[in-house]
C-alpha cells in the first residue's frame, strides 16, 4: 500500500499556523482498540486544576495501558526490571512529590498505580537520540546547550534549590551515558561558557523569555534574539522523538485495547494526522501498519528537516 497517503508528523513552520485548545484531547479508533490523548501544558504545581481533570479523563476511559511524557525509566527500551523498580519507589510518593517532579506524568503514573494500569514512557533512549542528532551533523555544543537550557526553566521556577548540579543530575546522567560529554563538562559553569561561544553573551537568568527563546524549537528568530543552531537541533530532537513515539503507539496497539497517552498538547498535535491515517488504513491490522511507518520515516525523515529541503 502506498504510504503518501500517511502524513509524517508536522513540521514546526505547519504548527506555527494552528490555534488549539489546551487541554487537547481526541479519540482515534483502530478497528475495536482505541487510544485517546490528552496534551497539556507541562505543570508543575499541585494546586493545578489540570490534575483533577486529567484523573476524571483517566477514570471515564477505564485504559489498560497509559503513555507518559518524560519519565525516562520507565521508557520500554531498558529491561522490565528497570521499570519495576522505578514504579516501587514511585508508590512511595505523595501526589504533591510527583507533581512537583514529573508534572502531569506523576499524577497519571500515580494514577495507574493506584487502580492496577500498565504504564510505559514512548520514547527512544536518550542515547539513541544524541546518536541520531550527531550523525545529521548537529555540533556538539548546540546539543549540549538544548540539552543543559531545557532544564532552566523549572530550576530557576524552584528559587534555584538545589544547586544546578544536584537538580539536574539525572539529565547530566543520561548526557555522560551517551559517552558524548563527561560529568565535567555538565556543569553550570560550562553552559556558561558555551554561551559566550553560542550567543555572545552569558545565560540570562534574570530574562525569562530570552532564555527560553534560545532553546525553544518553535522559534525562528526575531524579537531581539537570533536564532541558533540550538533551535534547530531542539527541533530536530522533536521530531526524532514524535517519529519514534508513533511507532511504539503502533506497537502498544499489538497488546492492549485502550490507551491513553498524556502528553505536551504540541506533540498531541504533531502526531494527530499521522495517527488517524494509520487507523483509517490499517485499522488493528498493527504488523502491517508498524511496516508502514517504518517506510513513512524512511521515506521522509527529510521532510521535517528545514536545512535538508
Amino acid at each position: 500500500m502506498d504510504t503518501g497517503e500517511i502524513e509524517n508528523i508536522l513540521t514546526f513552520e505547519e504548527y506555527l499556523n494552528i490555534r488549539h485548545e489546551v487541554p487537547y484531547t481526541y479519540d482515534v479508533t483502530f478497528s475495536g482498540r482505541s487510544l485517546r490523548y490528552f496534551g497539556v501544558n507541562h505543570v508543575y504545581d499541585p494546586n493545578s486544576p489540570l490534575f483533577s481533570l486529567l484523573i476524571s479523563e483517566i477514570q471515564t476511559y477505564c485504559p489498560d495501558l497509559i503513555l507518559v511524557e518524560g519519565c525516562e525509566p520507565l521508557r520500554r527500551v531498558y529491561p522490565e526490571d528497570r521499570r519495576r523498580a522505578f514504579l516501587q519507589t514511585f508508590r512511595d510518593k505523595s501526589e504533591e512529590e510527583a507533581i512537583r517532579r514529573y508534572g502531569e506524568s506523576g499524577c497519571a503514573v500515580l494514577e495507574a498505580l493506584s487502580r492496577g494500569i500498565e504504564v510505559l514512557c514512548p520514547e527512544p533512549s536518550f542515547a539513541e537520540e544524541a546518536a541520531d542528532l550527531l550523525e545529521r551533523g548537529h555540533q556538539r555544543d548546540a546539543l549540549f546547550l538544548y540539552y543543559m537550557y531545557r532544564t532552566l526553566p523549572h530550576w530557576l521556577e524552584i528559587r534555584r534549590e538545589p544547586e544546578f548540579e544536584e537538580y539536574a543530575k539525572h539529565d547530566i546522567r543520561m548526557m555522560v551515558d551517551t559517552g558524548v560529554w563527561s560529568s565535567t563538562d555538565c556543569t553550570l559553569e560550562e553552559v556558561e561558557q558555551a554561551s559566550q561561544r553560542m550567543w555572545g553573551s552569558g545565560i540570562p537568568l534574570n530574562d525569562e523569555r530570552s532564555l527560553n527563546l534560545r532553546f525553544w524549537p518553535s522559534y525562528f528568530g526575531g524579537e531581539g534574539v537570533p536564532s541558533t543552531q540550538v533551535n534547530g537541533a531542539a527541533r530536530e530532537s522533536v521530531y526524532f522523538r514524535d517519529r519514534y513515539i508513533v511507532g511504539e503507539i503502533c506497537d502498544a496497539l499489538e497488546n492492549y485495547e485502550r490507551i491513553f497517552i498524556v502528553y505536551g498538547s504540541q506533540h498531541a498535535v504533531f502526531q494527530e494526522n499521522s495517527l488517524k491515517a494509520l487507523a483509517r488504513i490499517y485499522g488493528a491490522n498493527t504488523a502491517e501498519m508498524k511496516a508502514a511507518w517504518r517506510r513513512v520515516i524512511e521515506r521522509g525523515v527529510t521532510e521535517n528537516c528545514p536545512r535538508n529541503r
